[in-house]
């Protein structure tokens, strides 16, 4: 049916931001006792009226520094009354290579752990609930060939560069994934197609949830006297629609905390879709009905440009009607997706 269709679309595709060892602690929530947290801001201390005042921002770091995160995507999704959610734990270390003389941070970047847990409409059984769960850590779950994308992730390290705005450049060292993933089967898979899976895993898996943790910054690096700065993109909707977003940014304090100068930065989201209407071969979307608004915060290291901590909301609803030319079908359907991402630094 259509209305499964465009259902089935949306979570996947807020699965695959999602999901995207040899780690230093075979269980990386353990510490999370070294991290800095929002609680941590109970010790702020006060700056001067002078010290408030930020003008410039960047990211940056040094040779050698290591540092961890813990990044949770939820995702709830209501479709015409039936209801799913689906959780994403990440757990990722970075150690900075090298600080190149443009600015660019070169990193490796491994992921150490991921946990999912997904729950959906029966379909065999009206009104009741499946489940579906997975953590890396569970030796079941890493022989479970359904998972393979996700085991063939963790514990490898790649190569990832960052730009002083905050925005990934570069993700490389993939090859050796795909092969994981592959199996038995690497020496058969055509190079063009190998190629296609590549771009997909270095997007779906890698780009897409690591720049979440990124603070995006002022184009030139320079904050003016209103301590605020605008940005703005286009992106995909369900891989039917474009949205043009805008997302205004503000400082609402600095603060010292334990011993470092830190920024709350505040965010709003506007956002509208330009092309209501689509054509895909046969299938015609026509937009009813739709609404994408989003904010949230983050507490920035002033002097490196990372992450301390940082959560942001997106609610999307859209109503929308699919009629296919070819099998005469034509179905609509209302979803409202919320999702939200926290990241924080562990250690």
């Amino acid at each position: 049916m259509v209305k499964k269709s465009i259902f089935l679309c949306c979570i996947a595709a807020a699965f695959l931001v999602s999901c995207g060892g040899n780690s230093d602690s075979k269980n990386p929530e353990q510490t999370q006792a070294q991290a800095i947290l929002p609680a941590d801001t109970t010790q702020a201390k006060d700056v001067t009226a002078e010290e408030r005042v930020v003008r410039e921002l960047h990211y940056s770091g040094t040779v050698g520094q290591k540092t961890s995160y813990k990044l949770v995507q939820t995702d709830d999704i209501n479709q015409d009354g039936q209801a799913a959610q689906m959780m994403t734990s990440i757990y990722y270390t970075k150690i900075i290579k090298e600080i190149k003389k443009d600015g660019i941070v070169d990193m490796n970047v491994r992921i150490d752990s991921i946990r999912m847990k997904s729950r959906y409409p029966n379909p065999a059984t009206p009104g009741a609930t499946s489940e579906n769960t997975y953590n890396s850590q569970d030796s079941a779950a890493r022989k479970n060939e359904q998972f393979r994308q996700y085991n063939g992730i963790v514990g490898e390290d790649v190569r990832m560069l960052v730009n002083a705005k905050g925005k990934i450049e570069e993700i490389s060292g993939l090859t050796p994934i795909l092969n994981k993933i592959l199996g038995y089967q690497k020496d058969s898979v055509p190079q063009r197609t190998k190629d296609q899976l590549l771009e997909q895993i270095r997007y779906q898996l890698f780009q897409i949830p690591l720049q979440n943790e990124y603070q995006t910054f002022p184009d030139n690096g320079k904050v003016d006297s209103t301590q605020t700065w605008v940005h703005s993109d286009v992106s995909a909707l369900s891989g039917v629609f474009k949205v043009k977003n805008s997302i205004n940014y503000s400082i609402s304090s600095v603060k010292n905390i334990r011993g470092r100068k830190a920024a709350a930065i505040k965010a709003l989201l506007t956002a509208e879709i330009t092309n209501p209407k689509v054509e895909q071969g046969t299938a015609k979307f026509t937009l009813n009905e739709s609404s994408i608004t989003g904010g949230g915060e983050s507490l920035i290291d002033l002097e490196t440009g990372m992450t301390i901590y940082k959560r942001n909301t997106i609610v999307t609803t859209i109503d929308a009607t699919l009629v296919d030319a070819k099998t005469k079908q034509n179905q609509r359907a209302r979803q409202v997706l919320t999702t939200t991402i926290t990241i924080e630094l562990l250690k």
